[in-house]
């Protein structure tokens, strides 16, 4: 999390610089003009006297009328470029805290966004950008189904309000096809990267490709590629149950990966019930799934909303 935080400060300083310097390219520029270059001189000149004066409680007298005439022939100049005073501004993206990425000693909302889109870089298998459920998201649901799909909605909403500190390291979520369980799991990716915390989301067979691409490499390798897998705060693993089976590669790679993240979140969404995870997995990958100190499995059986006309909104 504070690399992410780093490098999105890094970004905002960049940006600020590149604002910065094309401010002062502008000047320079104007500067090659001897009327503007002297306009620019004069203000400044009375501008320092008058300065002067107030710090030693003096009056500054005509000294104002001067100031004022070297105001306007310093506008005339920047008009007579096409510029303005506001030109030579530095504009801030965020109002808020003047690009600076910090108020009131927290961080800017700002900079919360561009840690977002930096992690979601990382985590390109999203099927939406939302970060909360709304309403429009039971309003595409059957009348019978909204109340389960509250509850499930309330209880990710309150899973990523935890998170990490949350003592659930498996989270699963089943149910038929289209029933909104990729969905539901990018969604709560979303939540978390939007907490600044790293989240990858794997389709079950893409992340078998892995398994065997470790399983193929050479030795000093073999870490290397699943270590995103195994260190990212949060990982989702969709369509668990879909994937090619690979003898001897699958399933104890699914159980090491598993054991390796004890303590981290891992979330599952699979069309599998639990009898059809333990036909598909056996006793130990089952085992590790449903353990009752440690996972926690809800069901989103609406009807495939891919083939409903109502969109989410």
């Amino acid at each position: 999390m504070k690399n992410v935080e780093q490098t999105a400060f890094a970004l905002l300083q960049a940006e600020k610089r590149r604002k910065e310097l094309e401010i002062e390219t502008l000047l320079a520029d104007l500067r090659k003009d001897p009327a503007f270059a002297a306009a620019e001189g004069k203000k400044l000149q009375l501008t320092f006297q008058a300065a002067r004066l107030r710090s030693q409680n003096k009056p500054i007298g005509q000294l104002q009328d001067e100031i004022d005439k070297a105001i306007v022939d310093f506008r005339l100049a920047l008009a007579a470029h096409g510029k303005t005073e506001a030109d030579l501004l530095y504009r801030p993206d965020c109002p808020v805290c003047g690009d600076r990425g910090m108020k009131d000693g927290t961080l800017c909302e700002c900079i919360r966004r561009k840690m977002f889109e930096l992690l979601s870089e990382d985590c390109p298998d999203r099927v939406t950008d939302k970060k909360t459920f709304t309403k429009g998201d039971l309003d595409a649901l059957p009348e019978g189904d909204r109340d389960a799909y509250r509850n499930a909605y309330n209880l990710l909403k309150a899973l990523a309000s935890k998170f990490p500190a949350q003592k659930t390291s498996i989270f699963g979520i089943s149910g038929p096809v289209g029933s909104g369980k990729s969905y539901a799991a990018t969604v709560f990716a979303n939540m978390v990267m939007d907490k600044g915390h790293t989240a990858l989301i794997y389709p079950a067979s893409m992340m078998n490709r892995l398994f065997l691409s470790s399983h193929l490499a050479p030795i000093e390798r073999k870490r290397e590629i699943l270590m995103p897998l195994e260190e990212c705060d949060l990982l989702v693993i969709d369509d668990l149950g879909t994937e090619t089976e690979y003898n001897n590669v699958s399933l104890p790679y699914l159980y090491e990966l598993i054991a390796v993240r004890a303590g981290k979140l891992t979330m599952i969404t699979t069309n599998l019930d639990e009898s059809g995870v333990l036909s598909r997995y056996g006793d130990r990958i089952f085992s590790r799934l449903f353990d009752r100190a440690a996972a926690k499995w809800i069901a989103l059986n609406g009807p495939d909303l891919r083939l409903r006309d109502k969109p989410r909104q």
